[in-house]
């Protein structure tokens, strides 16, 4: 009798476990998808803008950009989180969470 009460607890403990929402790693981890989505877009569209005629002043910025990106997306290759901030800083985006 107590293998059965055992085995009918430890059955249920892993339907629970099943049901639980995604944690946050893995939340965190589409997040983070997004945001490199968002990076590589940028990046597309400075590539773009550069093989346009633009101003010397203009051309640095985007560079510049440019390389914060690319370290941001070298950053989420390697497995490490780049913050939501981080990123909406460096497309000089606000999100609409922060922007109270």
């Amino acid at each position: 009798m107590p293998r059965k009460i055992n085995s009918l607890l430890m059955a249920g403990g892993l339907a629970v476990a099943t049901l639980l929402p995604i944690g946050p790693a893995a939340a965190q981890g589409g997040s983070q998808q997004q945001a490199r989505a968002r990076l590589e877009q940028r990046a597309s569209r400075i590539d773009s803008e550069l093989g346009q005629k633009t101003g010397g002043t203009q051309r640095m910025d985007l560079r510049h950009q440019r390389e914060e990106i690319d370290a941001a997306i070298k950053q989420l290759q390697a497995g490490r989180n780049v913050s939501t901030e981080e990123i909406d800083r460096i497309l000089g985006e606000v999100s609409f969470e922060r922007a109270d």
